[in-house]
């Protein structure tokens, strides 16, 4: 079933091809069987999309080891209803694993959170400042 005119698929394609930095590759992803399946069918709750940046490969309702030299991206249900597209960016959890998982870690620490933290208040009693220390 070709599911690339559904906007649940393009807005999944569309995030997969820029966080690998191909976006030539959202139609590709868009129209892969499993994203459809992921998206329609309850019981499959996270899909694996691996590529070396010329060719993707999807996998629905389970993960696997990524080969040598591959970039890999997960999305995963949240809850068990359907995916509504007014509701997906509330649905749907987007984790990428580079490396290794504590390389990936700290580049979402340093790169989304701590950046988040240093916006709170200049009070230093506030709770973003003491987890920000906690962090650093």
């Amino acid at each position: 079933m070709d599911s690339s005119h559904d906007p649940r698929s393009q807005y999944l394609a569309n995030t997969a091809a820029h966080m690998f930095g191909h976006p030539e590759l959202a139609v590709k992803i868009a129209k892969a069987p499993e994203l459809a399946m992921f998206l329609n069918e309850l019981n499959v709750k996270a899909l694996q999309i691996i590529t070396n940046g010329k060719s993707i490969k999807c996998i629905a309702g389970q993960v696997a080891e990524p080969p040598q030299g591959t970039m890999e991206l997960h999305f995963v249900k949240l809850d068990n209803e359907d995916v509504d597209k007014s509701k997906i960016q509330n649905q749907i959890l987007i984790s990428s694993i580079r490396q290794s998982s504590i390389s990936s870690l700290y580049a979402l620490i340093s790169k989304i959170y701590v950046p988040l933290l240093r916006q709170g208040d200049k009070d230093n009693d506030n709770p973003n400042n003491q987890l920000r220390d906690l962090l650093y």
